[in-house]
């Protein structure tokens, strides 16, 4: 709960602030009331390409994009103090209406001859640009997933890289998408400890589908809420045990059900 109330409150403060910055970058102050449009505004006052307003929309990724734009904003109004941009970074709430209030004015974003960009700093764009565009990638076209048991072992083995396609059943939003990127459930060089934080959440959403696996086809999915391959968390939801599964699809659309008998499965 607490932090869907600092989310909501940085959304107030953000529309509260954004019209006077766009009156300070000669534009119209009814645009930043004018949800989707106030972001376009936003980005041509800060110098940043249109296109960006659609990576406001992937879940995770427009956190990042949030924080961007607000480091932006202090740049456009002349505050480009690396603690101004610490401080908007942590502190959105106080700092981005103390600076778009502040006697100052717009004086637009660094042209690019004048931007002094050490190594670090060069490294660090790279960085994070990479991990926007792979993160929208992986989630919403094709992910690599680690074979993890040995139970396809005539076709693929532990280990083996599986790269799955999301477009046919349609990508699910992420549930976490606070998360250390890419990664599936825990930390690299840990054995359990979390990649995820539990205290921002999302209900769960599927995007449309293009298309429907075949009979034969690997299919990744999460453990079945129920499954008795999970001796000791047979009732425990497959939304808790985030863990990937891999497995043949043997099913026939044909068909609505599956009976095992004597270890044969047989279409009903």
């Amino acid at each position: 709960m607490i932090p869907y109330i600092f989310l909501f409150a940085y959304f107030a403060v953000l529309f509260a602030s954004l019209w006077k910055l766009f009156q300070k970058a000669g534009k119209p102050a009814w645009a930043g009331f004018v949800p989707g449009y106030n972001i376009l505004v936003w980005l041509k006052i800060t110098g940043k390409p249109w296109w960006w307003i659609f990576l406001f929309l992937v879940p995770g990724v427009n956190l990042l994009m949030f924080i961007i734009m607000n480091v932006n904003t202090s740049i456009v109004l002349g505050e480009r103090e690396l603690k101004d941009h610490v401080i908007m970074t942590f502190l959105p709430w106080v700092k981005l209406p103390q600076t778009v209030f502040a006697n100052n004015t717009y004086v637009g974003p660094i042209p690019a001859k004048d931007r002094k960009r050490g190594l670090l700093g060069q490294w660090g764009d790279a960085i994070l640009f990479a991990v926007i565009v792979a993160t929208v990638f992986r989630t919403f076209t094709f992910e690599a997933f680690t074979i993890p048991t040995p139970s396809m072992e005539k076709s693929l083995l532990v280990g083996d890289y599986l790269f799955v396609s999301k477009l046919s059943y349609g990508p699910r939003l992420p549930m976490t998408p606070v998360t250390f990127p890419f990664t599936h459930h825990t930390m690299p060089l840990t054995a359990s400890t979390p990649s995820f934080v539990t205290w921002f959440s999302q209900p769960y959403r599927r995007l449309p589908g293009f298309g429907s696996p075949e009979r034969g086809d690997a299919v990744v999915f999460n453990f079945p809420e129920g499954d008795t391959v999970v001796a000791n968390f047979q009732n425990q939801s497959y939304y808790q045990l985030v863990r990937n599964y891999g497995r043949e699809k043997i099913h026939d659309p044909r068909f609505r059900m599956l009976n095992m008998v004597d270890g044969q499965v047989k279409q009903v």
